[in-house]
């Protein structure tokens, strides 16, 4: 018979091996090299998964895809090579047979870099929204002042009043019905013949 401790320790041996099995990747991601002067990217996808795949493909961001067909081997790597501008992507690797896993990456000399660059352009998005919004309220300022001008240059009677503007809207809106009684008186018949 096995002693206690014996039991105990192939348990935990036994518990921690199934807790890796259960916690790996099935299919790793990994930044290999990256220059970001050129754009050059490695990355490396391990196959993980304990049975041979087929047909992988790699998701970058929204913009960037590569595939490679065939049979993926158990325990194999895969170096795909690519030009990626820098910044943060969601990296996706799926295979044909539905095994799937995604990454953050931060392709860059360092992740610190990357989020220094996002932080800039969000503040520059921030100032660009600002501005205009500020040119948004100088422009009603500015129609504003010129109705109250406008409507003072009619009360001295230096300008007239557009009625032109006025008699198009009208216009519009009896042809619009006629149109439509002659569309109704149409219908109307139409039904009565059948």
């Amino acid at each position: 018979m096995m002693n206690k401790k014996y039991k105990k320790f192939l348990f935990t041996v036994i518990f921690i091996l199934m807790l890796n099995f259960v916690l790996a990747q099935e299919i790793g991601i990994n930044l290999i090299e990256y220059h970001p002067d050129s754009y050059y990217t490695r990355l490396q996808i391990s196959n993980n998964a304990g049975k041979d795949l087929n047909d992988l493909t790699i998701k970058i961001g929204d913009s960037f895809e590569t595939s490679a067909q065939g049979l993926f081997k158990n325990g194999a790597n895969y170096n795909a090579v690519l030009n990626i501008p820098p910044g943060e992507y969601l990296v996706t690797a799926t295979t044909k047979e539905g095994v799937s896993s995604n990454k953050n990456v931060y392709f860059s000399v360092s992740k610190k870099e990357v989020q220094s660059t996002l932080e800039l352009k969000r503040e520059e998005i921030k100032k660009e929204e600002e501005s205009r919004k500020i040119a948004e309220q100088n422009l009603e300022a500015i129609q504003k002042d010129l109705e109250v001008e406008r409507e003072k240059a009619i009360e001295l009677g230096l300008i007239k009043k557009s009625r032109f503007s006025i008699n198009i809207w009208i216009a519009a809106a009896i042809i619009a019905l006629v149109i439509g009684i002659i569309i109704l008186s149409w219908l109307i018949r139409r039904r009565k013949n059948e």
